[in-house]
């Protein structure tokens, strides 16, 4: 699945990396289930309302959240 990121999250995304490598492997392991389960991650995730709609939410910790929405998802069809 290819992932865009707005400016600002790539900006945390890579402060992660330099400061706590719990939170970034956290953060690495919530990214791979969103892939492989989209809306329906193991994680709980929580679907956003008022501006956000059609966006959904997974938290990291008690401050921190990934807010992301799946869009054009193609899967193949063999047959």
């Amino acid at each position: 699945m290819k992932k865009v990121w707005s400016d600002e999250a790539w900006k945390e995304y890579l402060y992660w990396q330099t400061q706590d490598k719990k939170i970034i492997r956290k953060i690495n392991n919530l990214i791979k289930n969103i892939d492989r389960n989209e809306y329906h991650s193991t994680v709980k995730s929580e679907q956003l309302s008022e501006n956000l709609v059609g966006y959904w939410s997974v938290r990291i910790d008690e401050v921190n959240r990934i807010v992301f929405k799946i869009v054009n998802i193609l899967k193949p069809i063999l047959n």
